[in-house]
């Protein structure tokens, strides 16, 4: 659910932000759907491990790129500058 500040600033952002934004809430919420059905014992450990990956992974190498947010910084944390 989007917030009123959210909706504001969505309103103003063009298209393709509009879209990535939204693919960003998807992936953001499928990881957190995964987690509470493995929690429930619904799908397994290696199952949910596997649709984790694949949505983080979307979120890094498609999505945050297109939000204009730096990706490296969370690949490389462990590495000192």
């Amino acid at each position: 659910m989007l917030t009123l500040t959210e909706i504001s600033n969505f309103n103003r952002m063009d298209f393709p932000t509009k879209v990535a934004y939204l693919r960003f809430k998807y992936h953001a919420n499928m990881l957190d759907v995964n987690n509470v059905l493995n929690q429930l014992g619904i799908i397994s450990d290696d199952s949910a491990n596997r649709n984790n990956k694949q949505h983080f992974a979307t979120l890094i190498e498609d999505v945050f790129p297109r939000l204009g947010i730096n990706a490296d910084c969370l690949l490389h944390a462990d590495e000192e500058p």
